[in-house]
């Protein structure tokens, strides 16, 4: 929870997350540029759409990695080079067992934990080698997307969670427009 992580917490998850990918991106752009040619993908994550309870730190990592890599994409873009922003879904990847920053539990969340636990199960989701044929098919792709999220279960809920974040932004577009801008 959000609440519970420790600044160290919170740096280390964006140090791996975040700024690792963008000192590798930083090494490989000279070389790709050289060449006039490149495609990078970029690991994300299908909860970089949005914030959820318990991974708003993965979350928040991941999100900024997003963001960086559509400007990446737009700067790279008259060198030759693409980006592709990989929105992964659930895969058994041990994210949440020891690839996850483990906060030090406080029991005012037990029941929302709780909740959690049961909403999302036992299943740690398909191996992720089931990903490869999808990204082997978008690395051949003469004009790949900027963003792909890979898992069919992943997208029908990006989607929902856009679809809903769309209504609410309708709902209070009355308020938005009282301020210039």
């Amino acid at each position: 929870m959000v609440e519970e992580a420790t600044e160290e917490q919170l740096r280390e998850q964006f140090d791996v997350n975040f700024f690792g990918a963008v000192w590798v991106t930083q090494a490989v752009v000279p070389h790709l540029r050289a060449q006039g040619s490149g495609h990078i993908l970029q690991v994300t994550s299908m909860g970089a759409s949005g914030g959820f309870a318990s991974t708003g730190m993965y979350a928040a990592s991941k999100s900024a990695l997003n963001s960086v890599s559509e400007a990446l994409a737009m700067e790279v873009a008259p060198f030759g080079i693409k980006v592709t922003i990989l929105q992964m879904g659930g895969y058994d990847t041990g994210l949440f067992t020891v690839g996850t920053t483990m906060t030090e539990p406080d029991p005012l969340y037990g029941e929302l934990r709780a909740q959690l636990a049961e909403m999302w199960g036992d299943d740690a989701g398909p191996d992720p080698s089931t990903a490869v044929p999808a990204v082997m098919e978008l690395i051949d792709l003469p004009e790949p997307p900027v963003r792909l999220i890979v898992g069919g279960a992943s997208y029908d809920m990006v989607l929902q969670m856009e679809q809903g974040r769309i209504e609410q932004y309708k709902a209070w577009e009355r308020l938005s427009r009282l301020a210039p801008g």
